[in-house]
């Protein structure tokens, strides 16, 4: 009922969330898992995981710079 009538976050978005930060913060830390996690305050294999996750939902990598440049450019109109 909340999320129909005040249009509380769904844990699906709470999880989209998530994957777009750590989009954001693995390319502002330069592609560096080790900082991004640190960053994100996250373990280097939940940070691993996460763009898994991209990569997996998306079929675009986040390594890979041409895709990076796509995932980045959707990320950033996420609310």
């Amino acid at each position: 009922m909340c999320r129909t009538w005040l249009g509380c976050p769904s844990p699906a978005d709470e999880r989209v969330a998530l994957l777009v930060r750590a989009l954001w913060g693995y390319r502002e830390l330069g592609c560096d898992l080790t900082r991004s996690a640190a960053a994100l305050g996250v373990h280097r294999s939940t940070m691993r995981y996460r763009l898994y996750r991209v990569r997996e939902l998306t079929g675009l990598s986040p390594e890979d710079p041409r895709s990076a440049e796509a995932l980045h450019a959707v990320a950033g109109l996420h609310p």
